[in-house]
């Protein structure tokens, strides 16, 4: 067996053994049922928090989905995770079962869920505004209060307002016309989003899922990246250098 045999074999063991890799943690990360009770509001958003803001939930009982593997803040006990409001107009209070949902099929409630299209822009908003991360969104230092508020009036101009044409905080079904310094970033965001100006896939928050639940606010959740995915795309340079140098070779 030559050299370059024994390479592209290696290649495709090593692309295979990824894909196997990335498969198991998506079925660990199964969709299921969360059960929540507010703990505490961490910060109020735009309204002085009378219509959602930023949101620590406790896990307080069984569940099907695996709550430790999402997002909280440093220091942190391990049974808590952060969410923010997807939805205008709805509140969460007590204790609820929340379903695990990717994020185009929330919200649950008025207006209904949001698609594809929009999730993405979700997904670049989150990108954008709070650096991929929503745990920042609880970050004062690196993200002040007026960049919070901008960045919840933008989420909810994207979930909420499914009139034609361009994001637009002054007009539609969801319309602000005060807090006019967060309103300002918040339409910024949205124009650049709207127009495409974003670079592609460097511009796509990761591990973003829904939490939904019929007659309450429902939330939007991040978890980590599996870092099988990482795997997959080094098996995948693998057999793309194969394949160059292959055809280079043949050549």
């Amino acid at each position: 067996m030559n050299a370059l045999t024994r390479m592209k074999l290696l290649g495709v063991v090593a692309g295979v053994a990824a894909a196997v890799a990335v498969a198991t943690p998506a079925q660990a990360l199964s969709y299921g049922t969360i059960t929540a009770s507010a703990d505490a509001q961490i910060r109020a958003a735009a309204d002085g928090g009378a219509s959602g803001g930023v949101f620590k939930f406790t896990d307080v009982g069984p569940s099907s989905f695996d709550s430790s593997q999402l997002f909280r803040r440093s220091g942190d006990p391990a049974n808590t995770f952060i969410g923010i409001c997807i939805e205008v107009g709805e509140y969460f209070s007590g204790t609820g079962t929340y379903t695990v949902r990717d994020v185009m099929d929330a919200p649950l409630d008025t207006p209904g869920a949001m698609g594809a299209d929009r999730a993405a822009d979700v997904a670049k908003l989150v990108q954008i505004a709070v650096f991929g991360d929503i745990r920042n969104a609880l970050n004062t230092t690196l993200v002040p209060t007026d960049r919070l508020v901008a960045f919840q009036l933008a989420l909810w101009e994207i979930t909420t307002d499914r009139a034609a044409g361009a994001y637009d905080l002054l007009s539609g079904g969801f319309s602000r016309a005060d807090l006019t310094g967060a309103r300002g970033v918040a339409q910024g965001w949205l124009t650049d989003i709207w127009e495409d100006r974003l670079v592609g896939d460097l511009a796509q928050a990761r591990g973003l899922l829904a939490l939904t639940l019929p007659g309450k606010q429902d939330m939007l959740i991040q978890t980590p990246i599996p870092a099988a995915a990482w795997l997959l795309g080094s098996g995948l340079l693998g057999l793309f250098g194969i394949a160059r140098r292959r055809r280079t070779v043949t050549a």
